[in-house]
């Protein structure tokens, strides 16, 4: 993992301008008209299509962090965007800006005394102190091993077993009161409370998560 330092043009302030790729009105002549006749001719110059087509373009970008690949590509796009409109002067500007760069390739290795590994854990970069908070999600998911119980599992996690019941990413669980099979071999069939856990299935643990203030709450 690295910090590289990038900047490209703010995508927001971009999509505004795309808005209206058409239309360019004199001053004078927006003193003339009242707002509403104004609107009406922004409106009427507007083309949805190209609104679409730009909308698609950058939202199906992998992401649009800083410093990504993708991130200067949806930066080239509407760069390109500002000059095709007519727009002069156009220029791209870089300054420094620290983000978390993962190449997908981080590790924690455990070993032993004598050096033999014993675990590899995947791990993710998170944003720097004071540049921004890095949020968890709202759960983790955690796969099953042989012998483990619901109420052990909770336990472990420090949550409620009923919370992760009640999860949505958990339906198969309760499915299984309902599913017409014997799923625990006891010889009844769809009994109340009947819950069996595979080894090696996922379990999702709805830990909470945090929540972004409002400002801070965006799609990257």
């Amino acid at each position: 993992m690295i910090i590289k330092r990038y900047y490209y043009i703010s995508l927001w302030l971009c999509i505004l301008a795309l808005l209206s790729p058409h239309g360019s009105f004199a001053v004078d002549e927006q003193l003339s008209v009242g707002l509403s006749e104004v609107a009406v001719k922004i409106s009427d110059k507007v083309d949805i299509g190209r609104m679409r087509k730009d909308i698609a373009r950058l939202s199906n970008l992998p992401t649009r962090v800083t410093g990504y690949d993708e991130a200067a590509s949806g930066s080239k796009y509407i760069f390109d965007q500002f000059v095709e409109i007519g727009l002069q002067n156009v220029e791209s500007r870089e300054f420094p800006v620290s983000v978390p760069i993962d190449h997908g390739d981080g590790k924690v290795e455990i070993l032993s005394e004598d050096q033999t590994l014993l675990k590899t854990y995947r791990i993710w970069s998170i944003w720097p102190n004071l540049v921004r908070t890095s949020f968890l999600p709202n759960g983790v998911s955690h796969a099953v091993v042989q012998g483990e119980t619901l109420d052990g599992i909770a336990k472990s996690y420090r949550v409620d077993p009923q919370a992760i019941l009640a999860d949505p990413h958990n339906q198969y669980l309760r499915d299984q009161a309902t599913d017409g099979s014997d799923n625990d071999d006891d010889g009844e069939v769809d009994e109340p409370g009947e819950l069996v856990l595979v080894e090696s299935n996922s379990l999702f643990i709805p830990t909470g998560g945090l929540t972004a203030p409002p400002l801070l709450r965006r799609k990257w």
